[in-house]
């Protein structure tokens, strides 16, 4: 097995179940063949250091540091009214023809999700409660097509034992 880590295998979203944190039964959403090339991106920003110094000394009596955000990035090519509600949040209507309406809502809704990411080399990445802000990036024009720009902001599980970040290494 390979100490590095690289491309990915799946890449599913699920609704959180409210009992305890896990996946919601049947609510999974895999955009494993949907995302964009080049947009799928794990970052953490600069954390913060605060040094605390006495009135007479240079170097600091204590220092509290704190870790950066973590996001996860990516650009989504399905943009199907059944996305746009998943991501975006809003109401599906079905008209008398069968058509479906997606409208948008009047404010951003509160979408959290646990994603779950697996590489290329079968590491796991789970991410229990993420907070899923998207934005609608349509490049209308006859050599681009519509994504959906998401942006996941990781957030502390509510249920106890549950980590923001695990991953898990497979067995050899």
């Amino acid at each position: 097995m390979s100490k590095y880590r690289f491309g990915y295998d799946t890449v599913k979203f699920h609704k959180i179940d409210p009992a305890n944190g896990l996946a919601l039964a049947g609510s999974e959403v895999d955009i494993t063949d949907d995302i964009l090339r080049d947009t799928f991106d794990f970052a953490e920003e600069d954390g913060t250091t605060t040094d605390i110094y006495s009135e007479m000394n240079n170097t600091p009596v204590i220092s509290f540091s704190e870790p950066g955000k973590e996001t996860i990035s990516l650009g989504v090519m399905e943009v199907t009214v059944d996305t746009l509600k998943e991501f975006i949040g809003g109401d599906i209507v079905v008209g008398g023809g069968g058509e479906r309406t997606w409208s948008k809502p009047a404010n951003v809704a509160n979408i959290e999700r646990r994603l779950e990411i697996v590489t290329a080399d079968g590491y796991q990445m789970i991410f229990p409660r993420v907070k899923v802000i998207c934005k609608k990036n349509f490049q209308v024009r006859r050599n681009n097509i519509f994504v959906l720009d998401i942006e996941c902001s990781v957030l502390l599980p509510e249920h106890a034992g549950l980590s923001p970040m695990d991953v898990i290494e497979p067995a050899p």
